[in-house]
């Protein structure tokens, strides 16, 4: 698995990112979790520079937490580092678009194809209803209002997909996108997420039913069916 600062959890439930602690996570981790979120939701818009002076005042830290957070945000994809001008957000391009689309078939059809053979093997799916239970929670609570915890949830479910695998390597694979992923489905986050609960479950139920080639279809259809609207949603 993709390494980050200890300690991290997501806001809800233990993911393919990190494991829950019952310790306060550290100030490296805090900062790592402020700024990402600072940066998924705009207040840090796209191809921005990172001033570390000014992002650690604001967040109270010195700039050793900070460069770690900034690390780790580089691994996760969403920041990237530039000569002459240091740490800037990443940006969203048609090609950065289609790069994860295709990865993600790559990687989640083949976890939904083992996934379902584990199923058929007798491993326990609880890890994923529970995962799309929160979704269903995060979605009736908010309205829809909290895309960012909304999108949270749905990409911690495709997580639990990839997790009930019990593949370490493809954990890692999927490890390395999905804060990308969560940042796409927050910025595209006027779709219809009750229809994308509804794949879910689609998805959930064929897994379950242990038939590979039914779930690596139904994983295909439900990625494939959002790279349209996605890049409608840019302009493209």
């Amino acid at each position: 698995m993709t390494s980050r600062p200890a300690g991290r959890a997501t806001a809800d439930a233990p993911s393919a990112r990190s494991a829950p602690s019952p310790a306060e996570p550290s100030l490296a981790v805090r900062t790592y979790t402020s700024l990402r979120r600072r940066i998924l939701v705009g207040a840090y818009p796209q191809g921005s520079r990172l001033p570390e002076q000014k992002i650690a005042e604001d967040l109270s830290v010195s700039r050793v937490p900070l460069r770690e957070a900034i690390q780790q945000l580089e691994t996760d994809g969403l920041v990237r580092t530039v000569p002459r001008r240091g740490a800037v957000v990443d940006t969203w391009t048609t090609q950065a678009i289609h790069d994860l689309f295709d990865v993600r078939l790559a990687v989640e059809v083949a976890a939904a194809g083992l996934a379902a053979r584990r199923m058929a093997d007798g491993r326990d799916a609880t890890d994923m209803e529970a995962a799309l239970a929160r979704s269903h929670r995060h979605l009736d609570a908010t309205g829809e209002h909290d895309h960012l915890s909304v999108a949270e949830a749905s990409a911690a479910f495709h997580e639990a997909v990839v997790l009930s695998t019990d593949n370490a390597l493809m954990v890692s694979l999927m490890n390395a996108v999905v804060s990308r992923m969560v940042w796409l489905f927050y910025l595209t986050s006027g779709r219809d997420q009750n229809l994308a609960c509804q794949e879910h479950h689609e998805l959930f139920d064929a897994i379950r039913s242990g038939h590979q080639r039914t779930a690596e279809s139904v994983a295909y259809a439900h990625i494939e069916r959002g790279r349209i609207p996605t890049l409608s949603a840019f302009g493209e």
